[in-house]
């Protein structure tokens, strides 16, 4: 049987993490672009802005220098898209998880103890999901034994109540506590369990 591999549509699912991580990531390639220009510019230009004026007069000069600098804004501006592109699919694996986290749990807080939190490859977040896979599935084990517990004390009650005269003081009890084990199956069928 060949597995067809889901492929991600939507790389956007955490809009404001992700803006924040995008917002980031464009701020320090910022400031590490001008702080890397900045000390371009003022260890270098001692060194070459001498030997530069015995070869080009100061008003030639001057034309040469606002180049570079445009040259260097506009590489800047230019090359900011492919950050932003790069910063999207990497917040995506941090985005991606959380998201899958989020609706897997709220399943999971429903009472579907059958679900289990799946990621992707190359996801990050895997401990944490393995983690809440082991919470669900010992909720889902003892939410299990917790039912067929309930509905074997219930048939016994019922048992003892058909195969047993009892007497008229104890009949309250046992009709209470059949009503009460009413109600915990009642709370316990509300879990969708494996067993």
């Amino acid at each position: 049987m060949v597995k067809i591999r889901k492929m991600r549509t939507n790389y956007i699912v955490k809009g404001r993490l992700q803006g924040k991580y995008i917002f980031i990531t464009l701020l320090i390639m910022v400031i590490a672009s001008v702080l890397t220009g900045a000390v371009i510019w003022k260890t270098g230009m001692p060194l070459v802005q001498e030997p530069l004026q015995k070869v080009y007069p100061q008003y030639r000069l001057v034309p040469i220098l606002s180049a570079i600098k445009k040259s260097v804004i506009s590489s800047l501006a230019a090359i900011s898209p492919l950050i932003i592109i790069i910063s999207i699919f990497l917040s995506h694996k941090i985005a991606g998880p959380i998201y899958r986290l989020e609706t897997d749990i709220e399943e999971i807080s429903k009472g579907n103890l059958k679900k289990r939190v799946r990621l992707r490859k190359g996801d990050e977040l895997k401990t944490i999901a393995n983690h809440i896979n082991n919470l669900a599935s010992a909720l889902d084990r003892n939410i299990g034994e917790s039912k067929f517990t309930a509905k074997e004390i219930s048939m016994n009650l019922s048992s003892l109540k058909e195969n047993i005269q009892i007497d008229e003081k104890i009949r309250p009890i046992v009709d209470e506590l059949q009503k009460n084990i009413s109600e915990l199956n009642e709370i316990l069928n509300k879990f969708k369990t494996t067993s």
